[in-house]
């Protein structure tokens, strides 16, 4: 594109399927992230993920990481 030039109607052509492939991939990358999003609320949302966060091993990893961190006095 560029000033002054008067679209033909190829290029109306051009430009309203360019913008509908756009919109289209929009829409699908849209539709996506929904899922996902509905996919990660239903495992963080679970029973099953929140004992596993609870457990001793959890903590234990956790305490594992501070200490290897430097971040403690003895």
């Amino acid at each position: 594109m560029r000033a002054g030039h008067t679209l033909s109607e190829k290029d109306v052509e051009t430009l309203e399927s360019l913008l509908g492939r756009r919109d289209t991939q929009l829409r699908f990358l849209y539709q996506r992230e929904k899922k996902f999003a509905k996919l990660i609320a239903g495992i963080t949302g679970s029973l099953s993920f929140r004992l596993g966060r609870a457990t001793p091993m959890s903590a234990g990893l956790m305490w594992y990481k501070f200490l290897q961190s430097g971040r403690f006095i003895l």
